[in-house]
């Protein structure tokens, strides 16, 4: 199964600003595993713990959730 858009772009976002899944669920205040899972793709977006992952990396939802 191949990831998301969303899921793809978390991942990106979180490289860029070098921090480990650990740091940016942290900084975001949602589980580890929940990262996890939507980086992987796993899980499917909620849109809450999305908002809170956009603020921690301080970029507008819509830079999530928006298709290219």
């Amino acid at each position: 199964m191949m990831p998301g858009p969303i899921a793809v772009k978390l991942r990106v976002l979180r490289e860029e600003r070098g921090l480990t899944q650990k740091e940016a669920a942290e900084l975001a205040n949602v589980s580890h595993w929940t990262l996890i899972y939507l980086e992987s793709g796993k899980r499917a977006p909620y849109m809450p713990t999305v908002t809170k992952i956009a603020r921690a990396y301080g970029v507008p939802v819509e830079e999530l959730v928006e298709e290219e």
